[in-house]
């Protein structure tokens, strides 16, 4: 189980996934349900920062649609846990491999060491 700190990159502010948010795998915040934006906002507490955005920008869209949010806004920038036998760099990596190029290299310039 791995606990990574994650860069806003609307916001600029950094937060460390809270300890009551759940235990999760490398596969988890790489390839899963943590590798996009939709788990990384309600790890953070923006969910419902979120929500309102995605309502405001597509007003057709009834109380129970919604849609993946992509990965735009939240990069890994430290994390700690079992990195299951990846070293830290290629692990926040790996949790930013979908995210633009832009945003990845914004993610580097953050990233805690070894």
């Amino acid at each position: 189980m791995i606990r990574p700190t994650f860069l806003d990159l609307v916001t600029n502010e950094k937060g460390k996934v809270p300890d009551d948010f759940g235990d999760f795998s490398v596969y988890w915040w790489t390839e899963g349900n943590g590798a996009c934006d939709c788990n990384r906002c309600i790890a953070l507490g923006k969910e419902d920062e979120m929500d309102e955005q995605m309502r405001l920008q597509n007003p057709l869209l009834e109380a129970h649609q919604s849609y993946c949010y992509g990965c735009k806004r939240f990069v890994a920038i430290d994390v700690e846990g079992d990195f299951e036998g990846s070293t830290k760099a290629q692990l926040i990596g790996a949790m930013n491999a979908g995210y633009p190029i832009e945003a990845r290299m914004l993610a580097a310039n953050e990233t805690v060491g070894d």
